[in-house]
């Protein structure tokens, strides 16, 4: 049945219905005003639009949401809703363009009554502030390539010439912060001075949460931060510096 679901929506995106015109059918007009809602970010239209025991699925990636379009749906008084991110150019020739988020969504009475996750294609990772660092400051922050935890959410900031960012889910969240520093940092009240695998020198240190760690890499200065809820996971000083080494390029 599932399979059967699947290919009837892709013979339904070879020929979608572009929202672009309002339909004079009410039902169609409730789904293109929630649509401009959710392109637009309007919690308040989109409140509006559905009735107050339906909740609006989460849309965990901050690329702007570029356009959404309609299709039918085998479901009684429901419709398919496949939204697009933004294209990401790579020249005046080439880009890339990739599917948010597919939604299942029931109208009735002029209002959505219920909206079924169909496909979840976000990607939360996208929210990491390395590219806009890059295009301002010409230079490649170092990331983790391993977590110990699920990350689900991801909140990236740059402020002036400093990055801040926070991975996490409902229980444990791994901050980083990388500031610029020219010279070395040499021993740090608190912290324990440690050489990692890369022959890297780092300092740790325990906090209430769990461990602290800071380092210097290509003229800035990162600190790290493993922190979680005690009573469902405690993060170990391993765990961190394996995070921490995670970060490094490996050749």
């Amino acid at each position: 049945m599932k399979k059967a679901f699947i290919v009837f929506l892709l013979i339904m995106l070879m020929a979608p219905i572009s929202l672009k015109a309002k339909s004079p059918d009410p039902s169609q007009t409730v789904l293109h005003d929630f649509a401009i809602a959710i392109m637009k970010k309007d919690e308040r239209l989109a409140r509006k639009l559905i009735k107050p025991s339906v909740k609006i699925p989460e849309i965990r990636e901050n690329t702007p949401i570029q356009g959404i379009e309609t299709l039918p749906s085998p479901h009684k008084n429901a419709r398919i809703l496949l939204a697009r991110f933004e294209r990401e150019y790579f020249d005046n020739q080439s880009f890339t363009e990739r599917i948010a988020f597919i939604w299942e969504v029931y109208v009735e009475n002029n209002k959505i009554s219920r909206i079924k996750v169909l496909s979840d294609l976000s990607n939360p990772f996208m929210n990491e502030p390395i590219k806009e660092y890059q295009e301002k400051y010409n230079k490649q922050l170092l990331v983790p390539a391993y977590f110990p935890f699920k990350v689900t959410h991801v909140q990236g900031n740059v402020i002036y010439n400093e990055a801040i960012w926070l991975y996490r889910n409902k229980n444990d969240k791994l901050s980083i912060q990388a500031t610029p520093h020219l010279g070395k940092l040499g021993a740090i009240k608190d912290y324990r001075a440690l050489v990692l695998k890369n022959g890297q020198e780092a300092f740790i240190k325990e906090i209430p949460a769990g461990y602290e760690v800071t380092f210097l890499y290509d003229d800035i200065q990162y600190t790290v931060k493993l922190e979680g809820e005690k009573k469902l996971y405690q993060p170990t000083e391993k765990e961190l510096i394996d995070v921490v080494e995670s970060m490094f390029p490996t050749s």
